[in-house]
């Protein structure tokens, strides 16, 4: 009953907005690799350098990038303001981190000047990961990151995220509002795992992720431990992979089940954890959920569009 009211309410927006004008759009084309799970990438250039950037939803920053790509751009004498930052699970930069000034970001063909760049270590693996493009970013830019098709679009205007989004209510999606948690810097968006109400981080890298006190409210076993995480304040821990796939619903929308991993998300944050119970940081939806349900996020309309099935 839910999703067929939302369903009906996609329907009026769409037609709210009628006739479509040309839609302004900035399509960039998206680069998944395994970096720390499935993550997707865009070439990018900061102070007409071109890098490859991460996409990252849950990284509460414009910009960022390392000490050795800092001094290419032309940064200089960087100020290390604070210890952050590991070169490898565990092992803290001795570098530091600092905020820095860029003067030009450039993706595609949308750009920005003057906009905060934070520089910090992160290990390099295969394939040197250049540095990410935050939540900051993605709103200010309005982004629409489409699974589906393999592409970022940046629209030029509001009239051309509605158009964008009118498009995706006639292919048969349905649009659900996520919520800004200031505290914690991210969408977030209700929903139920096994059954049990959850309340979901909207991340755009790696593998959907339970909270170790949640996995065991919503009885969902530990499986295999697949890999140790490095927390960015030099935390280590275990990773599991749940024993098997776990149904799931979206604000009333029954999605594909997911296989999640599972893993004590406080520590690895360096957080203290809250009561038993709390729907804070007990789940989180990324990019495996968003291409197994050929999900598309606008963080202009701040809306998780997810298809009929």
């Amino acid at each position: 009953m839910k999703l067929a009211k939302k369903i009906l309410q996609s329907a009026f927006i769409c037609a709210s907005i009628l006739p479509l004008a040309h839609a302004e759009i900035n399509y960039v084309p998206l680069e998944f690799r395994q970096v720390s799970g499935l993550r997707p990438f865009v070439y990018a250039e900061m102070n007409h350098h071109r890098f490859q950037l991460m996409v990252h939803a849950q990284a509460g920053f414009y910009a960022m990038t390392t000490h050795a790509n800092a001094a290419l751009i032309g940064l200089k004498n960087l100020e290390n303001k604070e210890q952050y930052g590991i070169v490898a699970p565990g092992k803290v930069s001795t570098l530091g981190r600092s905020t820095e000034n860029l003067a030009l970001l450039e993706v595609g063909k949308d750009s920005v000047t003057n906009v905060k760049l934070l520089v910090f270590e992160v290990p390099q693996t295969e394939g040197e990961m250049h540095g990410m493009l935050g939540i900051r970013w993605l709103r200010d830019r309005k982004v629409i990151i489409d699974y589906d098709a393999g592409r970022l679009a940046i629209p030029s205007s509001p009239a051309d995220t509605a158009a964008e989004d009118q498009r995706l209510v006639a292919r048969g999606y349905v649009g659900h509002k996520m919520q800004w948690d200031g505290e914690r810097g991210g969408f977030v968006i209700t929903g139920t795992v096994n059954g049990v109400p959850a309340q979901f981080v909207v991340n755009s890298v790696a593998q959907s992720q339970l909270d170790t006190e949640f996995a065991e409210r919503a009885k969902i076993q530990a499986g295999p431990q697949i890999s140790e995480y490095g927390g960015p304040k030099g935390a280590v821990g275990k990773v599991f992979l749940s024993k098997k796939q776990v149904p799931t619903t979206v604000d009333g929308q029954a999605t594909n089940p997911f296989q999640p991993e599972i893993f004590d998300a406080y520590a690895y944050e360096g957080l203290a954890r809250p009561p038993a119970g709390s729907l804070s940081r007990n789940a989180t939806i990324g990019a495996e959920f968003m291409l197994a349900n050929q999900a598309i996020i606008d963080f202009g309309s701040e809306m998780l569009f997810l298809p009929t099935r």
